[in-house]
């Protein structure tokens, strides 16, 4: 398992790992960016990081346990927010 990072200036923290199956797991403790909502942020990452907070997943801009979500991209779109290319923003250290 290789661990993936992104550390970004605006003290966004996150980390995880692609799973065997192609998905890609958020570990608890990973921070998200404030503003989710930027025009070019896809309507389903605003979607589903809505459903996250509903469900009490993100609170207070953090991840309260690991996620599963189907691709790197749109878990670096929830941490992010954005459009993005996740093989792009995450990294390994």
């Amino acid at each position: 398992m290789i661990w993936l990072y992104i550390n970004s200036r605006n003290g966004i923290n996150a980390r995880g790992y692609k799973m065997p199956n192609g998905e890609f797991k958020i570990l608890e403790g990973s921070t998200v960016s404030i503003n989710s909502t930027q025009k070019s942020t896809p309507i389903n990452a605003i979607k589903k990081r809505g459903k996250c907070e509903k469900e009490g997943i993100i609170n207070n801009g953090m991840f309260v346990r690991d996620y599963v979500f189907n691709s790197i991209s749109l878990a670096a779109e929830i941490v992010l927010g954005g459009s993005l290319n996740g093989n792009n923003v995450w990294k390994s250290k």
